[in-house]
């Protein structure tokens, strides 16, 4: 019986830490006061802090209700747990039908970083639910629809591309058609790689339009990116700031494709850059990969 009482006031100390470390934290958020960033404490438990979070996320001050969404998100992100990750993608859910849209855009951020498996059946359906009618951010609704692998709302989204009653942002078009391709559109799929086809490798696209093509994870557009790695053209800036000395396009599109093809020849770290620092090298050795395997590899559609 002594166990169980210290078990319980344990348990019930950690909810009090918890809740109490919380408050002080959104006091100073709420009354503008300069505060340390919020640490989570593993002794006390993610469903603890889920528990103290909750009450913020409809607080009245909108800093109050974005930074409880934030630490929300990033508690999930972080978990190893799949309960854990799964509540925390339906409280972000909700946050995309808060009334401030730059908590839309916020949680909207946050989804997509989470896996396909942290979307239970209800998330889904929440999912599909938001895509019923234009949303702040539809676009990367759009996305988000097409990384879970919905092809029951391809339809859906035509409807908003096409919809001249309620236009879309260019933008928002665009992504339109990239989550369309991505879930098999094969219309959708040649309007984007039309665009990819006339400007080639520069540094525009690279950071605007070659992300799509890695997103839509189809072999069209991984082997025009893969056929883009063999380009001697240096038309890409430097990373080195102090450097204006153009660098061949190759060594950007190299990192991209790392995270997303099997077996890669250079490991990639988890903030998704390449462990090699020697570039050329690199390089050389994933030509020379994908040389050898002549088409050969694997997509992988996390």
């Amino acid at each position: 019986m002594k166990k169980y009482i210290i078990v319980i006031l344990l348990l019930s100390g950690a909810v009090c830490y918890a809740q109490q470390n919380v408050q002080a934290y959104f006091n100073a958020i709420a009354n503008q006061q300069p505060t340390s960033p919020f640490t989570f404490d593993p002794a006390v438990g993610e469903s603890r802090y889920i528990q103290a979070l909750s009450p913020y996320l409809t607080d009245t001050l909108v800093t109050v209700r974005s930074e409880a969404y934030l630490l929300i998100s990033r508690l999930g992100q972080n978990s190893k747990q799949a309960k854990i990750r799964r509540e925390v993608v339906k409280v972000l859910l909700k946050g995309w039908r808060d009334k401030d849209s730059g908590i839309n855009g916020q949680v909207a951020n946050g989804l997509f970083r989470f896996n396909k498996e942290d979307f239970d059946k209800t998330a889904l359906e929440d999912v599909r639910e938001l895509n019923s009618a234009v949303k702040p951010y539809i676009g990367k609704l759009f996305k988000l629809i097409g990384k879970l692998d919905l092809r029951d709302q391809l339809n859906a989204i035509k409807v908003h591309v096409q919809n001249q009653q309620t236009p879309l942002s260019r933008k928002d078009i665009w992504s339109g058609y990239v989550a369309m391709a991505r879930l098999g559109d094969a219309l959708s799929e040649q309007t984007v790689m039309d665009k990819a086809n006339k400007l080639g490798s520069n540094d525009d696209t690279i950071y605007e339009l070659y992300p799509d093509l890695v997103y839509i994870r189809s072999r069209t557009t991984i082997d025009f990116l893969i056929k883009e790695l063999y380009s001697e053209e240096n038309n890409c800036s430097s990373p080195d700031a102090e450097s204006d000395r153009p660098i061949n396009c190759a060594y950007r599109i190299m990192e991209m494709l790392g995270p997303v093809i099997k077996d890669y020849p250079i490991a990639v770290s988890a903030s998704g850059d390449l462990v090699e620092k020697d570039y050329p090298k690199a390089l050389a050795t994933i030509r020379r990969w994908f040389n050898e395997r002549n088409g050969n590899y694997t997509i992988m559609n996390h």
